[in-house]
């Protein structure tokens, strides 16, 4: 993998995603000190890294990742333990099947700071320790993220967000509204050990996930967390941050 500095221009749509990238080749170019990520290839490159920030430019539809490696779609990041700015942005439709694996997510088994990341409509599945964001987290610290979709651990823990947390550290103003299925289901946070992250202002949807349980959190139903009903249930900052949508869950402004 190859990092450049160099002053953004306008992004090559002409570049087709509809395989895996070759991350040992790929560009992800850096301004200011900062990772650029304008798209799948980008996204997934970020296992090439470890304690760098990163941002994201643009939403990033993530369908293209249903085709790759043999089927199994994205490979889950690993080792990251930066932060990344997600600058509200969303990433759409990403595709894991990993039906053998352990650590299952966007992040696999990693840690780190994440805000301002939208994820929706993901569709994930693992064996053991899987989630939404994050398999396999050491000390997670999330906020201002939301999670919409599928998660499924075949022999396991399935969270909204975090299939196994470990260690201390914090989520803070995140939702989820994904359909579960695993051993060991929650709608936040399946499992955990250790001093537990401090979760707070933060739900997931009852109705969608099936689920009454979760390590931190509060659940909703599905009429308390869309439209202007939100505004009322869920304690964010609609003045600056989120904004309502009429039958669909928060977004950020």
């Amino acid at each position: 993998m190859l990092v450049q500095s160099v002053s953004r221009t306008t992004q090559d749509i002409s570049e087709i995603y509809y395989s895996e990238p070759n991350c040992t080749t790929h560009n992800l170019e850096e301004v200011n000190g900062i990772i650029q990520i304008d798209n799948i290839h980008d996204l997934q490159c970020l296992n090439q890294l470890s304690e760098s920030t990163v941002k994201l430019n643009e939403n990033i539809d993530a369908s293209v990742t249903e085709d790759w490696n043999n089927g199994k779609g994205f490979e889950p990041i690993d080792g990251f333990e930066g932060t990344v700015i997600g600058n509200s942005k969303e990433i759409s439709n990403l595709y894991i099947n990993r039906l053998n694996e352990q650590h299952v997510g966007l992040f696999g088994d990693s840690s780190g700071y994440i805000t301002s990341l939208g994820l929706n409509s993901v569709n994930i599945i693992g064996n053991d320790e899987v989630g939404g964001l994050y398999g396999h987290n050491k000390n997670p610290e999330v906020e201002y993220t939301y999670i919409t979709g599928s998660v499924k651990a075949t022999d396991g823990n399935a969270g909204g967000m975090i299939g196994f947390a470990q260690a201390n550290g914090f989520i803070d103003y995140t939702y989820t509204a994904v359909e579960l299925e695993g051993d060991n289901v929650g709608g936040i946070i399946a499992d955990q050990t250790g001093n537990a992250p401090i979760t707070t202002v933060s739900y997931w949807d009852i109705d969608v996930s099936q689920v009454t349980e979760s390590e931190g959190g509060t659940g909703l139903r599905t009429e308390q967390m869309i439209g202007d009903s939100a505004e009322d249930n869920m304690e964010f900052n609609f003045d600056t941050t989120w904004k309502t949508i009429q039958n669909d869950y928060p977004k950020f402004k």
